[in-house]
């Protein structure tokens, strides 16, 4: 099979399990850490693609100039004992595959016991009982797919197109400006901005886009505290509500036409542009309808925007309202500032 990607002639594989650590955990019994590495580098073309699936980890890509990927991985255990710590890192593997254009690597966690999965992230890093996670680095144009379950992901702004799929996490983007799709379950996504794509969230405590750009999909299902805001040159919109609260902020300078259909779910129009319910019976149609439509435009009407909501609530509001939702790397730093304000009162009581 003719080989696309080309491994470095001084590529190492290395693998070290390190000597354990014995140290006292919280109730003062002894306890063993072991930790192994895995580190793989390649040379890329610009057709080259990086597939990830993880879980109990966090992922973490970086860009650079250069036309190579680095994968740098780390399995750390911590255990009552060093039997119970081989035991747990016996049944955690890497495999790594190179097909064409595709590198592959894919975790396997094997037959642990459910209390361990359950415990593998403590208060933080160093707590977790077992975790694998990834770093890369890699060009910012190539292909990425990401899988990632109980665990961070983390990518800076990228423009390769990218399919990202968080599950029991949270996912943290900058621009993303070639989407194919992003799933976002039962977890947190601050993701800076959106090009082309479908974004679906579902089951999620908080979900917030800086900027939708393009042509875009959004799907929420039962997930609270959805907010994004609209581009003045965004193309097409299509967003699909169930059971969720979402806010969208559009522009003054914003061109399109509105459509909003609500079955059982409630529509809330605070911007600047008339969008008002149409009514088949004209303004004497006053009886109980569970179904509503609705129509209006901003601007020229240049662009499609379509809205649905089932069971749910969806608001329209206008940049700087009191209301309107922050970027989410505004919000990222008012949450460190409030981190780090509570770490100086401790210090100081």
């Amino acid at each position: 099979m003719k080989k696309h990607i080309k491994l470095f002639s001084s590529i190492s594989l290395f693998l070290v399990l390190s000597t354990p650590v014995i140290s006292k955990a919280a109730g003062g019994d002894e306890e063993v850490r072991k930790k192994r590495t895995i580190n793989k580098s390649y040379n890329v073309g610009p057709d080259d693609k990086l597939e990830i699936e993880n879980q109990f980890g966090n992922v973490q890509i970086d860009t650079w100039d250069k036309s190579q990927i680095n994968v740098d991985i780390t399995i750390g255990v911590r255990a009552s004992s060093e039997e119970k710590a081989k035991e747990i890192m016996d049944e955690i593997d890497v495999k790594e595959v190179q097909s064409g254009h595709i590198i592959n690597f894919k975790t396997k966690v094997g037959e642990i016991h459910s209390n361990d999965k359950k415990e593998h992230r403590g208060s933080g890093d160093d707590d977790r009982s077992f975790y694998i996670d990834y770093v890369v680095h890699m060009p910012t144009g190539n292909r990425l797919n990401i899988e990632n379950s109980f665990g961070r992901t983390e990518i800076g702004d990228f423009n390769g197109l990218v399919a990202l799929t968080s599950k029991f996490g949270s996912l943290k983007t900058g621009a993303l400006t070639n989407v194919d799709n992003i799933d976002v379950e039962f977890g947190k996504a601050y993701i800076s901005e959106v090009t082309n794509g479908k974004v679906v969230f579902k089951f999620n405590k908080e979900s917030m886009i800086g900027k939708v750009n393009g042509k875009v999909k959004i799907s929420s299902e039962f997930s609270h505290n959805v907010q994004f805001n609209v581009a003045e040159d965004i193309q097409d919109l299509s967003v699909y509500e169930s059971y969720s609260d979402m806010k969208m902020v559009i522009p003054k300078s914003l061109s399109a036409h509105f459509d909003v259909h609500t079955s059982f779910g409630n529509f809330h129009n605070d911007s600047e542009f008339n969008i008002r319910e149409k009514r088949e019976g004209g303004d004497n149609d006053y009886g109980p309808r569970f179904d509503k439509d609705y129509s209006g435009q901003a601007g020229d009407g240049k662009a499609s925007i379509k809205i649905k909501s089932s069971f749910g609530n969806v608001r329209l509001t206008y940049p700087g309202a009191p209301d309107a939702p922050k970027s989410p790397r505004t919000k990222e730093k008012k949450d460190k500032d409030n981190s780090d304000k509570d770490d100086s009162d401790e210090k100081t009581t």
